[in-house]
């Protein structure tokens, strides 16, 4: 008889908040990002990320948000009996 524990991490909660953690636009390809809402207008937009260069609103976006903390993971214990 063979007892296995395994561990996996569970999902993260207490998500970061575009106001108090710095989150908002980014052209940075590096980042996670979400396509900027079509609400916002491209004439919004333009004086607030690009007001000296053509605003392609393609090459934008707002950056996602990431989990601060994560469950304690959960423990599985596995067993399996060979019996002859």
């Amino acid at each position: 008889m063979a007892v296995i524990n395994a561990l996996n991490n569970q999902t993260g909660y207490d998500y970061e908040t575009r106001v108090s953690q710095g989150l908002g636009f980014t052209n940075d390809k590096t980042v996670a990002q979400l396509p900027i809402p079509d609400s916002i207008p491209d004439s919004v937009l333009k004086p607030l990320l690009s007001p000296n260069a053509p605003f392609v609103r393609a090459d934008w976006g707002v950056k996602a948000p990431k989990p601060k903390t994560f469950y304690a993971p959960r423990q599985f214990r596995l067993t399996a009996r060979f019996q002859f």
